[in-house]
């Protein structure tokens, strides 16, 4: 506060201050506060506006599942940019989360994690359908599934975990972790996580739709990867 009032000083004249002696600088202060915290609004608005419209453009895009789905945790990342990072697909044959896709460090040892429905912040997530952002000691919290942390091979300092949901039904989990560029993962990365997973959402329900008309139709083999044209079934 001082600097601000010593940067000032020297450029206004005695007649200028004299309206203003006795005043507390707190109210004019709190405006340029204010101003900072819209702009910084407006900035996660415009990372939401980017990625709903990158989601938009890969909806009706000829590619494989498997793709789509490293395009789409890219946004993730380019929108919450994040050390490592993972899309968990519900199997609801025996109630688990598999790795569909990661990227960062040790991306390719989880493959093959597994996690059992509402075990660990990923399964608590699934089961819960609520989000969960967390920092410091993660690895001793009662829901954070060790398995993982022993996977990754690498110490998580913060995570955030948003389900993707499709009209009421647990699809998966997108988990991020490590965030850049900040202490931990705040409340406007949550909101901007949840705003992409509903887009994201919307996307998977339109590439289900699609490939399951062009099956009928016999217009397209199925992807032995690809069980969206199931769950549309």
């Amino acid at each position: 506060m001082s600097q601000i009032s010593d940067h000032l000083s020297p450029k206004v004249e005695r007649s200028e201050t004299s309206v203003t002696e006795g005043l507390s600088l707190e109210p004019p202060l709190q405006t340029l506060r204010n101003s900072l915290n819209q702009l910084e609004q407006a900035a996660q608005v415009g990372v939401r506006l980017d990625a709903v419209t990158s989601l938009a453009l890969l909806a009706p895009r000829n590619c494989s599942y498997a793709d789509f789905c490293r395009e789409v945790l890219h946004l993730y990342r380019k929108a919450i940019p994040s050390e490592a990072g993972s899309f968990f697909e519900l199997r609801y044959a025996d109630q688990a989360l598999f790795v569909r896709t990661a990227f960062g460090q040790a991306a390719d040892k989880i493959e093959n994690v597994t996690v059992p429905l509402g075990l660990g912040v990923v399964g608590h997530v699934a089961e819960s359908r609520t989000s969960m952002a967390l920092s410091g000691d993660i690895d001793q919290s009662r829901i954070f599934l060790n398995k993982v942390a022993d996977a990754v091979g690498f110490e998580a300092h913060n995570l955030l975990v948003v389900p993707v949901m499709i009209r009421g039904k647990v699809f998966g989990v997108i988990e991020l972790l490590n965030r850049l560029g900040k202490e931990l993962f705040d409340k406007a990365d949550v909101e901007t996580a949840e705003h992409i997973s509903r887009v994201f959402s919307a996307t998977l329900e339109v590439r289900m739709m699609l490939a399951n008309a062009l099956q009928r139709a016999g217009q397209t083999q199925k992807d032995p990867n690809d069980i969206t044209a199931e769950r549309a079934a």
